[in-house]
């Protein structure tokens, strides 16, 4: 079920891939070096808030709701989270 390998070799390096896991785990020990108070308003600045996403839908100003939409794929909350997500 994990994918360890592939009959096709690849001739080419993923960079895309190792920047986007590189940076996940960036932003993973970035949460890990705040506060409980500090953590709590990470997740609620950068993650998606459906009642405020909806809201900034019926009357749209601004980006900062619509980036929480891509914002929130690199938030974390715990180590086996990161490892699954980074594995698949």
């Amino acid at each position: 079920m994990i994918p360890v390998s592939d009959t096709v070799r690849s001739r080419t390096t993923p960079y895309v891939n190792i920047a986007i896991i590189v940076a996940n785990f960036i932003v993973f020990f970035y949460e890990l070096s705040l506060s409980q108070a500090d953590i709590n308003l990470f997740f609620f600045d950068h993650g998606v808030v459906p009642r405020r996403l909806v809201d900034w839908g019926n009357s749209p100003s601004g980006v900062e709701e619509p980036l929480t939409v891509g914002t929130a794929a690199f938030i974390h909350g715990g180590w086996l989270h990161i490892l699954g997500n980074m594995v698949y």
